[in-house]
C-alpha cells in the first residue's frame, strides 16, 4: 500500500499491462488496475445563474441549505455546507446525505426550519465483507480496536474526537455484527477542573465497549453459508452446493435490518436428489399448505424506526419487493402486527427479542430460546440496544375459520 504518491505511467505490452510506474520512479508488477478518480461536483448552472461555487468545489449553502439567492437551495453531492460538528465546509457524495438533506429542506419549505446537523454514515460491499462507518473519521486524536463477538465476527474500530465545536463529546453508534449503521447518540466525557477533559485509555474502550459501545466503524462478514447435500449419479450422499445464500438482502431503507431464505419446498415435492436450488423460484415467502419456507431474519433496535430518517413507507414498498408474502400481512394500523396460515418453528440465534401478542401480551426471548406459532397474530419488538438474529421454518397449513 502506497499512500501519498502519484501514478506517472501504466506499463504494457503487447495490450496488456504489466506494471504501475509511480511518480517517485518506482516500478509495481500489475496484471491488473482499477482506476477510482472520484467525481467533480456539476457546478456548471449554479456558476451560470451568478450563485456562489467557492473554487469549483462544490455550491456554498448555509445551514439551512439556502444559497446566496434565498429562492434557491442546493442539496446533495453538489451542495458543499457548513459541518455542524467542526464548522468547516464539507460536500458529501452518500444516499444518506442526499435523503437527509432533501427531508431538511422539505421542512423548511413546509415553515418548520432545522439547521442540517445528521450524522453522516456510509456502506459499502467488500466480497463477503460490509464495512460500515458512522461519522468522519477527519480530526481524531485517540484509536483503539476492539474485537466484536457473537455471530458475525465484527471487528470495531474506534475513533474518537475532541475537536470543533462539538468538543467534549464521543459519538456512540449503535452498531453491531449486523447490517446497517444506525444514527448514533452522544455522551459527554466528564472534565475536570479549568474545563480540560481527562484522558481517555486505551484500556477502557477495550473493557467497556460492550456496554457503551463508543463506535464509528464496523466490519462484518454478512454472508452466511449454506450446505446443501443431495446424491450423486450413484445414489450415494454427497454435499451438491457450499457457499453463500443466494437469496438474501440487507435492507437499504432500514439499516440493519436482513433477511435471508435459505430453502424452501413445495407441497406434494419429493426431496430433490441433485440438491437443486428452489429459492430463486420463490414468489411467495409464505407457503401454501404442506409447502415450507426456511427464514432468517436480522432486525435492528425499534429505536432505528424512531430516527428521523427513516421512511415507513419507503421501506415498506422494499419489504414488498424482497418479502413478498409477509409484507402484505403486515398491519397498516399496527406496525409489525401480523398473521399467516402456517405454524412456525422458530430459533432466537443471537440477541434478545420479545414477542407481542393480542392484547399488548409481551414474552421475552434470548439466545437459544425456541417458539412454536401456531397461526396467531404477532409482531416481533427489538427493545435491546444491537440487533438480533432469528431462523424460522414456516409449515403452510390451511387456514383457520
Amino acid at each position: 500500500m502506497v499512500l501519498g504518491g502519484g501514478i506517472s505511467e501504466i506499463v504494457g505490452r503487447d495490450g496488456r499491462v504489466t506494471a504501475v510506474r509511480t511518480a517517485a520512479g518506482t516500478t509495481v508488477p500489475a496484471d491488473l488496475v482499477v482506476y477510482g478518480v472520484g467525481v467533480l461536483p456539476n457546478t456548471e448552472l449554479a456558476a451560470t445563474a451568478g450563485l456562489d461555487i467557492g473554487t469549483g468545489t462544490g455550491v456554498t449553502v448555509d445551514a439551512h441549505l439556502s444559497t446566496a439567492d434565498p429562492s434557491v437551495s442546493a442539496i446533495g453531492d453538489c451542495a458543499a455546507f457548513p459541518d455542524a460538528r467542526t464548522g468547516r465546509r464539507i460536500r458529501l457524495e452518500s444516499v444518506q446525505n442526499a435523503a437527509d438533506q432533501a427531508r431538511c429542506l422539505a421542512a423548511r419549505l413546509t415553515g418548520t426550519p432545522r439547521p442540517y446537523t445528521a450524522l453522516p454514515w456510509f456502506w459499502s460491499h467488500q466480497g463477503p465483507l460490509k464495512p460500515q462507518i458512522a461519522g468522519l473519521s477527519a480530526g481524531y486524536d485517540l484509536a483503539g480496536r476492539t474485537p466484536g463477538s457473537g455471530p458475525g465476527r465484527a471487528v470495531l474500530r474506534v475513533l474518537l474526537s475532541r475537536a470543533g465545536p462539538d468538543r467534549g463529546r464521543v459519538g456512540q453508534p449503535r452498531l453491531g455484527p449486523h447490517d446497517g449503521p444506525q444514527t448514533p447518540r452522544t455522551r459527554p466525557l466528564p472534565r475536570t477542573g479549568g474545563g480540560r477533559r481527562p484522558r481517555v485509555r486505551p484500556q477502557v474502550l477495550r473493557g467497556r465497549a460492550r456496554v457503551h459501545r463508543p463506535l464509528t466503524y464496523a466490519l462484518k462478514e454478512t454472508a452466511m453459508r449454506r450446505v446443501v447435500t443431495g446424491h450423486d449419479a450413484q445414489g450415494r450422499s454427497v454435499v451438491v452446493s457450499d457457499g453463500p445464500v443466494p437469496r438474501a438482502h440487507a435492507f437499504t431503507t432500514l439499516p440493519g435490518f436482513a433477511s435471508a431464505l435459505p430453502w424452501a419446498t413445495e407441497p406434494g415435492e419429493p426431496a430433490p436428489r441433485a440438491g437443486d436450488d428452489p429459492t430463486a423460484e420463490v414468489t411467495g415467502f409464505v407457503p401454501a399448505p404442506g409447502g415450507t419456507r426456511f427464514l432468517v431474519l436480522t432486525l435492528p433496535p425499534d429505536a432505528t424506526m424512531a430516527d428521523p430518517s427513516f421512511d415507513p413507507v419507503v421501506f415498506g414498498r422494499e419489504q414488498l419487493a424482497e418479502s413478498p408474502g409477509i409484507a402484505e400481512s403486515m398491519e397498516i394500523e399496527n406496525p409489525g402486527m401480523h398473521a399467516t396460515p402456517t405454524v412456525d418453528y422458530g430459533i432466537v440465534l443471537a440477541g434478545e427479542v420479545t414477542l407481542e401478542l393480542d392484547d399488548g401480551a409481551l414474552t421475552k426471548l434470548s439466545t437459544g430460546d425456541i417458539v412454536v406459532q401456531n397461526g396467531t397474530r404477532h409482531g416481533w419488538r427489538n427493545h435491546s440496544d444491537g440487533p438480533v438474529t432469528l431462523a424460522f421454518v414456516l409449515i403452510g397449513v390451511p387456514a383457520a375459520n
